[in-house]
């Protein structure tokens, strides 16, 4: 809701208006300030009173009384399950508020309802949310999210963090593929870089070398592959037999596969 602008006119003429004082019986709903401007903070059910005093004499008033209308809420995520990743922060929560007929996304609500407050329920020491909306992860698990505006709109979603997007714990990087090749063919290798965690999703990078028997590196590169899933390496014009060696970036796992060129 837009601020408004309560008009008045004072009489007699030569009375100012530095000579009489705006308030609101409760401040923290309804405040106005000194130009007789209202601005709704959040709903309540309580009558609002809006008064104009005159300093010179508190027994010259005007009051305006009024309520705060409640409209239909209608809240939900665009996703119902969030993957987090360790190393990311400021994940922005994907959800919509409806009043009535009209849709806002969460900054409209921070920046244009303010009397809209957002409420979030979740396990505070997986991930934390910040009055933007967005989720920090602080520790690999899940939680399941609930959200709901001003106790009206509600909806839910599961949140899981996982390991690093990058550096996942490769336990062991599993090849196959055809192992006899003909000169300047394609080796076409299935890759599978497993986790610690059989459930982890995401993707992780991967190096690679290629090297003739007895000679230094031809062919070397990164390449990114989803975690616990089968990827599909092509090495194209292998020229002679030797062996293409994977290993995660810290070194800790590796594995070579064997290529032999006729």
């Amino acid at each position: 809701m837009k601020d408004f602008q309560l008009s008045t006119t004072i009489n007699p003429e030569n009375e100012t208006e530095s000579n009489v004082i705006w308030s609101s019986n409760n401040e923290e709903y309804v405040s106005i300030n000194d130009d007789g401007v209202v601005s709704i903070k959040k709903y309540t059910p309580d009558e609002i009173i809006i008064s104009l005093t005159s300093l010179t004499d508190e027994t010259i008033k005007e009051e305006w009384k009024f309520n705060i209308i409640k409209k239909e809420f209608r809240l939900f995520t665009m996703h119902k399950d969030y993957n987090l990743y360790l190393d990311k922060k400021d994940i922005p929560i994907n959800i919509n508020l409806a009043i009535s007929s009209e849709y806002f996304t969460y900054s409209d609500i921070y920046q244009n309802l303010p009397y809209i407050e957002i409420f979030y329920n979740y396990d505070k020491s997986i991930i934390s949310i910040d009055e933007l909306g967005n989720m920090t992860p602080l520790k690999t698990g899940c939680t399941n999210l609930t959200i709901n505006a001003n106790g009206l709109g509600y909806t839910q979603a599961n949140v899981c963090v996982k390991q690093n997007y990058i550096n996942n714990h490769i336990k062991r990087i599993e090849l196959s593929g055809k192992r006899q090749l003909t000169k300047h063919s394609t080796a076409v290798i299935n890759l599978v870089a497993k986790s610690d965690d059989s459930t982890d999703t995401g993707w992780t990078i991967l190096h690679y070398e290629y090297q003739k028997i007895g000679q230094k590196i031809v062919n070397e590169g990164y390449v990114a592959v989803k975690i616990n899933e089968r990827n599909t390496f092509r090495l194209p014009n292998v020229e002679d037999t030797g062996v293409i060696l994977f290993h995660t970036l810290n070194m800790n796992t590796l594995m070579t596969h064997f290529i032999d060129v006729k």
